[in-house]
């Protein structure tokens, strides 16, 4: 979590007189898992494992959301992602196809988490196999342990628990409205090495979108956009304009993670390029 986002959370929570409940107890074993994902990963790089980086973030919130919603008699779950951020196009780099019944799920049912169906979930596990099966240094114990804790409390029955809901999966997004409130009344910051505020929150997010946008030619961002696009959220002129501001990545920021794990930024940059010269005819 980047320092901005935690302050951002501090601002609100008081500004809201508002409890915040901040755990760090997996966070030194996570560090330790990533370091051995990525660098498994830069071995034999795949499209499709990108998004494993990504270390007790998802199982990470449902593992400690339970205990605590039952501690402090919540009732009610409350998300603030909204449908334009469903990053479905992961599966695909995975050869997960959407079928119509997914694109409904994303699209008319608020309490049902996009990846959060059966046949999906099940699906993912498969390719994560098959993927896993094809690069040996995947297969290192921490890693096995850590991919089978995390599966088994995201398929849990309490992620697809109807009290979790999505109040932008009702209300339309406004884009100038909560921009307007977030930095007047409740003095959010943008992040001093970020253009873009959306997932700056996450530094693993920020390494993930550079691997995107220089191994595809696309990120997260780009997808966001054309969601928007589509929902009449904003025109295409606007979206043109904020994408290379948005892929502009801050490398000194990127190195400095790495280097925080314990990882050579060069594996990163020599990965990437080497993708690069394999596939450039594509």
């Amino acid at each position: 979590m980047t320092e901005s986002a935690r302050e951002n959370v501090k601002k609100i929570s008081e500004k809201l007189n508002i409890k915040t409940i901040i755990i760090d107890e997996d966070s030194k074993n996570n560090s330790r898992i990533f370091k051995r994902i990525f660098l498994a990963w830069a071995k034999k790089p795949s499209i499709g494992m990108i998004q494993m980086f990504c270390v007790g973030c998802r199982s990470g919130i449902l593992k400690y959301q339970l205990p605590l919603m039952k501690k402090y008699n919540i009732d009610y779950l409350a998300d603030g992602g909204s449908l334009n951020e469903d990053t479905y196009h992961k599966l695909s780099f995975l050869g997960i196809k959407n079928t119509n019944d997914d694109v409904f799920i994303r699209t008319r049912d608020a309490t049902t988490p996009g990846e959060s169906s059966k046949v999906k979930m099940f699906g993912l596990l498969f390719a994560v196999l098959k993927e896993t099966l094809m690069n040996p240094y995947f297969l290192n114990p921490l890693i096995l342990v850590d991919g089978f804790n995390e599966f088994k409390i995201i398929s849990s029955k309490f992620s697809r628990n109807k009290s979790f809901f999505k109040p932008l999966s009702y209300e339309k997004y406004d884009e100038d409205t909560i921009i307007n409130i977030i930095s007047k009344e409740l003095n959010w910051e943008k992040p001093s090495f970020y253009s873009a505020t959306w997932r700056s929150d996450c530094e693993i997010a920020i390494l993930k979108n550079y691997c995107y946008s220089k191994m595809v030619g696309f990120s997260d961002y780009d997808v966001m956009l054309s969601s928007m696009i589509r929902e009449g959220l904003i025109d295409r002129k606007v979206a043109i304009s904020r994408i290379d501001e948005f892929n502009n990545f801050d490398i000194p920021f990127i190195d400095g993670f790495l280097q925080s794990k314990g990882i050579d930024p060069l594996i990163l940059h020599n990965t990437i390029k080497l993708w690069q010269e394999k596939f450039k005819n594509f």
